[in-house]
């Protein structure tokens, strides 16, 4: 790689941000996570971010409406 590329993953289910988070990581990733939405656009606003991994449904703000909210940062 040329360059580090950064990884935010969001999901609810902790064992599975972890378990994706350590694959990711492992293959060279400059990983973060994220438990809802709402933490993932606070992550983004203190850290850019290359790619964006999240579940659609979540409890609060769902993937859908985190999307949208990302699109505007």
């Amino acid at each position: 790689m040329t360059r580090d590329i950064r990884v935010l993953m969001v999901d609810d289910e902790a064992q599975f941000r972890t378990t994706t988070a350590k694959i990711l990581t492992r293959r060279g990733y400059i990983t973060t996570v994220a438990e809802s939405g709402e933490a993932a656009i606070e992550e983004l606003k203190r850290s850019p971010q290359d790619v964006v991994i999240m579940d659609i449904k979540m409890p609060g703000m769902d993937g859908h409406e985190a999307l949208a909210e990302i699109k505007k940062i």
